[in-house]
């Protein structure tokens, strides 16, 4: 399976077997994750691959949801650290699902008890076995259409990676990331919100990092490269926040 297939069939699974998964599979997966250029390199970042007993410490008390295994990633907090977060864990999060491992997003835990000298927790991933389906194919995706939150060049292969986006998971299924796209460049945007409130704003940075990641997947397999910056002055469009430009250069040959 694909990372572009693992995006049709991705699904928040909330109940796992607690038999933690083999050392190989662990190993492989920090192998992925520690291989990924995030968005904002200059930004430095980790992880953990906590098991439940240690996530319980973490976070002073029983997650909700329990699962054998929580990827926890870290950051120095800068402006694109949330982004880079979203990134991480969505390729993390696709790449098990194209393993056949199950995940789900963590946005409300926070660290009650974090481990000292290491950089700041940002978020987490539940992850390991279950016997939850995942979806069958993208029809089961309940989503706005592209059309309610993307204009320009929609038909191409911008349009591709802006579709993928499109059913990346968000924050309480709201959907806040905002598309334009012209020639070779995608401009990114979030929505900004009537009331300004400090943890909806976190997560919607965090949800546009995992539309780059549903973004870089596709370019991928469509062999393209795509380098991430922020424009100054910002690119405005319906009065929605920007947060990034993709521009995207097919390989040759």
């Amino acid at each position: 399976m694909t990372l572009t297939e693992a995006a049709l069939k991705r699904k928040s699974i909330r109940s796992y077997h607690m038999d933690e998964l083999d050392e190989q599979t662990i190993d492989e997966l920090v192998d992925f994750i520690s291989d990924l250029e995030v968005p904002f390199a200059s930004i430095d970042w980790n992880f953990d691959i906590l098991p439940f007993e240690d996530m319980c410490r973490l976070v002073g008390g029983v997650p909700v949801l329990h699962a054998p295994h929580y990827l926890v990633i870290r950051s120095e907090k800068i402006k694109g650290c949330l982004q880079n977060a979203g990134y991480l864990g969505e390729m993390a999060v696709l790449y098990l699902t194209s393993r056949g491992i199950a995940s789900c997003w963590q946005g409300g835990l926070e660290a009650e008890n974090d481990f000292p000298d290491c950089l700041p927790y940002i978020t987490a991933v539940a992850f390991g076995m279950s016997d939850e389906p995942f979806r069958a194919d993208g029809e089961e995706i309940k989503r706005k259409g592209i059309n309610s939150i993307a204009a320009g060049d929609l038909k191409g292969d911008l349009g591709k990676m802006i579709e993928c986006a499109r059913i990346a998971p968000t924050f309480m299924a709201k959907q806040p990331c905002r598309f334009t796209a012209l020639n070779s460049r995608i401009h990114v945007y979030r929505i900004k919100g009537l009331i300004r409130i400090p943890h909806i704003t976190w997560q919607q940075c965090i949800d546009v990092g995992v539309a780059l990641a549903h973004i870089d997947a596709v370019a991928k397999e469509l062999d393209y490269s795509i380098k991430v910056e922020i424009q100054d002055p910002p690119p405005e469009w319906n009065k929605n926040v920007y947060q990034c430009t993709i521009h995207t250069s097919k390989n040759e040959g």
